[in-house]
């Protein structure tokens, strides 16, 4: 039992590093940028150490896997491949690149190591303080950014508003768990961040979330299920409150304060907060590109070079990709393996699935693309894993 803690442990610290990447970098980018200038060297150094700690914990995670999770990783490989082929422009392999890196972090990295978790309440603590590290790193990142650099955010308020998602999901997990100020502190000031200087897209999946937390309950229990409605409705009249015009023109004098114009908060003033930023243009191109080749798509990161960015919906990107009907048994598959993590018996297990449907699964409706989606393939590693217990439970029991 000792030893298997021991393995768990090992995974769980992989597991919860590899989500803290991206946040890693972002504030030891701002640290080290006004001390010794822009050099890749700080975040070679967070990868490498990532490295490290995989290949510390390689062959517990190894021995963890099945054969679903090497399928779909032949099934990925098989698709880079075709991709490369494909894409014979030279100019077209370069620029994705950084989507090849990303589908190389996610689809192996992410998938792997969310399939080799076998004990949920261990990742589960390991998670719940992480993101404590995160809204410390996020802050401070910001903050360095803002008021030192100084850094003009255009296109950099999404991946830095996903970014502090992760931190505010999590400060919020953790007061579900045990009322903290210091948890609802931090989870005030990164709603702050989050509305001022961050986009639409995560606000609407920290909802999301919320909403699935107070409803997950351990046990059936009508007192606890009222308490969540109740939670739920409270929270409803506050974002109700929060979106009164008076209120609005309070915060956007605030963000005018510390020289921000918000975006959210702008488009509330001028009742146009569902304005797609073009997504219903793509929509458009996209579902002529699956009309013109419904029934086998045209290859992974076709969208890319055909329309010149991703389709910015999982859906429409599958069927462009694989064609309807592959596409739709693909989409099938990924909703029955969440409901197998979010209707498991056991409620950490319940819990890690609400955290990364939410931030690697919703957002993928209105933002990124599955294939590059680190949190996606953690999600379904994480299913994978959980729907193996589940049978193999199943079997236990008829032995």
């Amino acid at each position: 039992m000792t030893k298997h803690i021991a393995r768990e442990k090992k995974k769980a610290i992989v597991f919860c590093y590899l989500i803290s990447l991206a946040p890693l970098v972002y504030a030891i980018n701002a640290i080290t940028l006004p001390i010794i200038g822009e050099t890749p060297i700080d975040t070679i150094m967070v990868y490498t150490s990532f490295l490290f700690l995989f290949a510390n914990a390689f062959l517990p995670i190894i021995k963890s896997l099945n054969r679903y999770v090497y399928s779909i990783l032949c099934f990925t490989s098989i698709n880079i491949l075709i991709a490369i082929m494909l894409s014979q422009n030279p100019t077209i392999i370069s620029d994705l690149k950084m989507d090849f890196f990303n589908v190389l972090m996610g689809a192996f990295f992410g998938l792997i190591v969310g399939a080799s978790i076998s004990d949920y309440k261990v990742l589960k603590t390991y998670l719940l303080k992480t993101t404590n590290i995160l809204s410390i790193l996020m802050i401070i990142g910001f903050l360095i950014n803002q008021y030192i650099l100084q850094i003009e955010w255009g296109t950099v308020k999404m991946p830095f508003s996903y970014m502090l998602l992760l931190a505010t999901m999590g400060e919020f997990w953790n007061l579900k768990e045990k009322f903290s100020l210091y948890h609802l502190v931090f989870f005030i000031v990164n709603i702050f961040i989050q509305l001022i200087f961050g986009s639409r897209g995560p606000i609407l999946v920290l909802f999301v979330f919320i909403v699935l937390t107070l409803l997950l309950q351990n046990k059936i229990n009508k007192t606890k299920m009222i308490r969540s409605v109740f939670a739920i409705l409270i929270m409803l009249l506050g974002v109700v409150g929060l979106l009164d015009y008076q209120n609005l023109l309070l915060i956007e004098d605030v963000s005018a304060n510390f020289g921000v114009t918000s975006k959210t908060v702008s488009y509330l003033l001028i009742d146009d907060i569902l304005y797609d930023n073009g997504r219903d243009i793509l929509s458009e191109q996209a579902i002529e590109l699956i009309q013109e080749s419904p029934a086998i798509g045209y290859g992974m990161f076709s969208d890319r070079y055909k329309l010149g960015t991703y389709t910015h919906n999982i859906v429409t990107e599958l069927f462009v990709d694989f064609g309807i009907v592959i596409g739709m048994i693909i989409f099938v598959f990924i909703v029955y393996l969440i409901l197998k993590g979010l209707f498991f018996y056991d409620f950490a297990a319940r819990e890690i699935t609400a955290y990364f449907l939410s931030i690697g699964f919703v957002k993928l409706f209105f933002s990124s693309s599955f294939w590059e989606e680190l949190h996606f393939w953690i999600l379904i590693g994480l299913c994978l894993s959980i729907a193996t217990r589940q049978k193999n439970d199943k079997l236990e029991r008829k032995i």
